[in-house]
């Protein structure tokens, strides 16, 4: 009975998730302050609801505000849920893109929150959520292979002593969740078990290729690959899943497939400054 060991030690992964603390994360109180001449604060405002916006009258609802410096001595104060934004310009697409993410940059804490509220910054808000998961995963996966190449670092690492999937899993479920909840979805168990079983099949999938491989392979060769199964398996996850919570039609094979592929192309790059960053980790614990 394996396979139904393995399947309630997954659904046991999941329970634990809070959801009530990402539905929190995601609702938290945030208003953005638009300051600056109107024809830019209605630009900004049409481009952070993903509809037009004409009117001023339209800037005082959807949590946004506007605040027009002209006849004001002082912009507002930024608090725990209001976000002063200087709107002097108009914006394309490509700039706004680049403005979202400093946006963003600026608020770490509030990233779920804005992006739930205003559609315009999902795109990097979920890109940013899909890519920490992704990189810390990576990480999990090559730390957890460690103690099989090194076995003296066993004792250094306490996910060793944890089944790297129920890590991996987890996180990506948290993914999942977080996702769901940017796009306004239901965040109960019922809702999202349609896009939470292909977890399952993916995440013991995926371990069972980088085993396989880091068997055949040289030591810090296999460690490089099992990071980036790891890291483009969840990057293809969540893009899957973003694009199904943003179009609402289901992701085909072949499209996950593609994500994967591209999702590769950026592991090769960021993979082998994680397993650089482990080694020196490492030798500074060997040291202390």
């Amino acid at each position: 009975m394996p396979g139904a060991k393995k399947f309630a030690q997954f659904w046991g992964v999941l329970r634990s998730i809070s959801v009530k603390g990402i539905e929190a994360e995601s609702k938290r109180p945030v208003k953005l302050i638009l300051m600056g001449d109107v024809e830019a604060a209605l630009n900004y405002a049409g481009k952070l609801l993903g509809r037009s916006v004409t009117q001023e009258s339209d800037l005082s609802v959807d949590d946004i505000e506007f605040y027009d410096l002209s006849t004001h001595s002082q912009p507002p104060p930024e608090s725990d849920s209001v976000i002063p934004v200087i709107a002097n310009s108009s914006l394309d697409d490509k700039a706004f893109a680049g403005w979202a993410d400093r946006l963003l940059d600026r608020q770490p804490d509030r990233t779920l929150a804005l992006a739930r509220k205003f559609p315009g910054l999902r795109p990097a808000a979920c890109s940013r959520l899909i890519k920490e998961t992704a990189l810390v995963n990576s990480e999990v996966a090559m730390m957890s292979a460690l103690p099989g190449v090194l076995p003296w670092t066993a004792a250094l690492l306490s996910v060793s002593s944890v089944s790297d999937i129920v890590i991996l899993s987890k996180n990506q479920a948290m993914m999942l969740l977080r996702l769901a909840a940017a796009y306004r979805m239901p965040l109960d168990t019922c809702s999202r078990s349609p896009e939470m079983m292909p977890l399952l099949g993916n995440a013991f999938g995926w371990r069972a290729i980088a085993r396989e491989l880091i068997a055949v392979v040289p030591d810090g060769i296999g460690l490089a690959i099992k990071g980036a199964i790891a890291y483009a398996g969840t990057v293809a996850l969540g893009k899957a899943l973003q694009a199904y919570y943003q179009n609402g039609t289901p992701i085909t094979s072949r499209e996950v497939n593609r994500y994967y592929q591209n999702a590769m192309i950026g592991a090769r790059k960021v993979v082998p400054e994680i397993l650089q960053n482990l080694r020196r980790r490492k030798k500074v614990r060997v040291k202390s």
